[in-house]
């Protein structure tokens, strides 16, 4: 493990380091690939005009809206904004990931976290933003509600990557090798050295049967 990596996954654990980090180095800016720009230029207008909504006055509904992925958050926050805007009582929640297969630290999440966090401030007045990051709400849900919660996770899963089998308990072994203390950078490259070598080969073997 590199040692960047080492003090990233000991700070992830202490209370305020990454949203300090931020704070004094972020500049108020993207963090690594999560972008939220775009939403950070539209939302005082979209605030104003929710605010001025004739509607905003009548009796509505509570209403918990969810999105993570970086661009499906630009997404919401309007849907949620519309929502108070005609009256309801909304609540939206949101996970900071750009990138859902990609695994990221403790340290990055609470990073973005931050960053969303300031980034959806000037609409704090007119729906409730929240992270799931630290949240133990999953471990509250009903027992009908946590399961329809996973069978939407797993069609959501067979959608993007494309397969009709997901096997929930399948552990990706090399995966956790490589990210383990066990190997170094160069027991790394030997692994996918073997691995181009081995593609190579079947490639080759393709050709022939093809022949």
């Amino acid at each position: 493990m590199l040692p960047s990596t080492k003090i990233k996954r000991v700070l992830g654990e202490l209370p305020l380091t990454a949203e300090l980090d931020w704070a004094l180095r972020g500049r108020r800016s993207a963090v690594d690939g999560f972008k939220l720009e775009e939403l950070k230029k539209a939302l005082p207008d979209w605030c104003r005009q929710v605010k001025d909504s004739p509607l905003r006055q009548q009796a509505g509904k509570k209403v918990l809206t969810f999105a993570t992925l970086h661009y499906w958050i630009n997404h919401s926050a309007l849907l949620s904004l519309a929502l108070a805007g005609m009256g309801h009582e909304v609540t939206f929640a949101y996970l900071p990931y750009a990138n859902w297969k990609k695994e990221v630290s403790k340290f990055d999440l609470r990073r973005r976290q931050a960053y969303a966090h300031s980034v959806l401030k000037p609409a704090e007045h007119l729906i409730r933003a929240k992270s799931l990051l630290d949240s133990d709400i999953l471990d509250k849900l009903p027992t009908s509600l946590a399961d329809a919660v996973e069978q939407v996770s797993i069609m959501d899963t067979q959608y993007t990557l494309q397969i009709e089998e997901v096997d929930k308990n399948k552990v990706n072994r090399f995966k956790t090798l490589v990210q383990s203390n066990n190997v170094d950078d160069e027991d790394i490259k030997i692994f996918f050295r073997w691995f181009e070598s081995f593609i190579y080969i079947a490639e080759k073997y393709k050709k022939l049967l093809d022949n």
